[in-house]
């Protein structure tokens, strides 16, 4: 993996450092989902279960873990929570930047 780092303390007493990370690659990767899966990887931050990420697509339980399944192997095999992560940030990433009126 070369290339994809993000850099950051590690402990308050360490120095800043460059870690190889596989949250950055994985994020390069997003735009080969397809929409479905676009839409279960966003929601992965706000539903704690299949059961209501199934819910809210209007879609079968079995249906979401396939399209995890897809999204982890798309991703670069990550685990559950690394997926959960990488849409955490992806979505603090894209959120529209609100100005206030004066």
């Amino acid at each position: 993996m070369t290339g994809m780092y993000i850099t950051g303390p590690l402990h308050p007493s360490r120095p800043a450092a460059a870690f190889p990370s596989p949250l950055a690659a994985a994020l390069s990767r997003t735009d080969s989902l397809s929409d479905r899966e676009a839409e279960v990887f966003s929601l992965l931050v706000s539903a704690p279960s299949y059961e209501e990420m199934a819910e809210q697509l209007g879609i079968s339980r079995r249906t979401v873990r396939f399209h995890v399944a897809k999204i982890r192997q798309k991703l670069g095999g990550l685990q559950y929570h690394q997926l959960c992560a990488a849409s955490y940030l992806q979505s603090v990433t894209t959120a529209p930047v609100v100005t206030p009126c004066l």
